[in-house]
């Protein structure tokens, strides 16, 4: 069985900063030398890197990439209606407050929960 937690530490590396960047990528062994990826990517450049590391580490795995998710398909845009809001970390208002905007502000909504 092909260890896969190199990958899976390339990967939190390279896309650790969330502010920035989101790869919530899960990895599963497919047969004897695939891959299936699933999860989530804010963009098609994100996968594509991240398919990209999968192919360096493990030469000549199929890899499988049709679950993930890419949240900047069609991103949906709205402006900041109130004189102060919180961004938060989690759909709670007992999560971390990331930011705050404040009334105009340009948002990009990419997932709704």
């Amino acid at each position: 069985m092909t260890d896969i937690s190199p990958l899976l530490k390339d990967i939190e590396a390279r896309f650790h900063d969330t502010r920035t960047t989101l790869a919530e990528i899960q990895i599963a062994m497919h047969g004897p030398d695939g891959l299936r990826l699933s999860g989530r990517v804010l963009d098609v450049g994100t996968l594509d890197e991240i398919v990209e590391m999968a192919k360096t580490r493990m030469p000549g795995a199929v890899i499988e990439w049709g679950d993930v998710k890419i949240l900047r398909n069609a991103p949906q845009r709205m402006n900041v209606a109130v004189n102060l809001t919180g961004v938060y970390s989690q759909p709670s208002w007992l999560a971390e407050m990331v930011t705050q905007n404040t009334y105009g502000a340009a948002l990009e909504i990419l997932e709704q929960r």
